[in-house]
């Protein structure tokens, strides 16, 4: 079974796990947030590195660190992006 993890700073009141099949392979599909604490945003992909099959990201931006300056990671806009609330329309270009 493959496992894919979101991790969101939202509210951990939206977490929420499911099994689903897709193209005849299990997945385990969970959203975790963090109640808006970035160290245990940041602490969460650490603990689940290695034991998850993807991430999702969701809240936050990270950056690439080169010569002591912080380059953020460039938005495609060619390839949707989730901002995890379907209410708002799921996905959206940035």
């Amino acid at each position: 079974m493959k496992k894919v993890l979101s991790v969101s700073l939202g509210s951990t009141t939206r977490d929420h796990s499911t099994e689903a099949e897709f193209m005849e392979e299990q997945f385990w599909l969970s959203r975790q947030g963090a109640d808006g604490d970035f160290d245990r945003y940041v602490q969460m992909y650490r603990d689940n590195d290695g034991k998850v099959d993807a991430f999702g990201v969701g809240g936050a931006e990270f950056y690439l660190w080169v010569n002591l300056s912080a380059l953020l990671f460039p938005r495609d806009q060619a390839h949707p992006r989730s901002d995890q609330d379907l209410k708002s329309g799921g996905w959206q270009r940035y």
